[in-house]
């Protein structure tokens, strides 16, 4: 077992929350990106975050994408986000029966 601390348990809940933004964005039609590998002491120091409080793990990109194929640009957003609403197809869910497990790894769902 490896050993856990209070800042471990808060970065792991925090990646759960940002996965869960990143899902909910993408089913609104928006796009995102996770990004980690930048110098926490200078954004926490531009959005005013003290630091000897909390950490930033990620920062996570949210927006509508560039489609460079038709040279596109997102200038209207409401407008835009209706339009790629109205064509993204509902996605494929697999049944819960098959993809969950009941107390044990291969135990099916009833």
């Amino acid at each position: 077992m490896v050993p856990s601390n209070n800042h471990t348990w808060a970065i792991k809940n925090c990646m759960l929350m940002a996965q869960q933004l990143m899902l909910v964005a993408t089913a609104h039609g928006l796009s995102t990106g996770p990004m980690e590998g930048f110098d926490e002491r200078r954004v926490s120091y531009v959005l005013g975050i003290p630091l000897q409080r909390y950490a930033i793990p990620l920062i996570i990109n949210v927006g509508y994408s560039y489609n460079s194929a038709e040279g596109e640009s997102n200038d209207d957003l409401s407008s835009e986000y209706h339009r790629k609403a109205e064509i993204v197809p509902k996605k494929l869910r697999f049944p819960v029966v098959d993809i969950c497990y009941l107390n044990k790894y291969g135990i099916k769902l009833k």
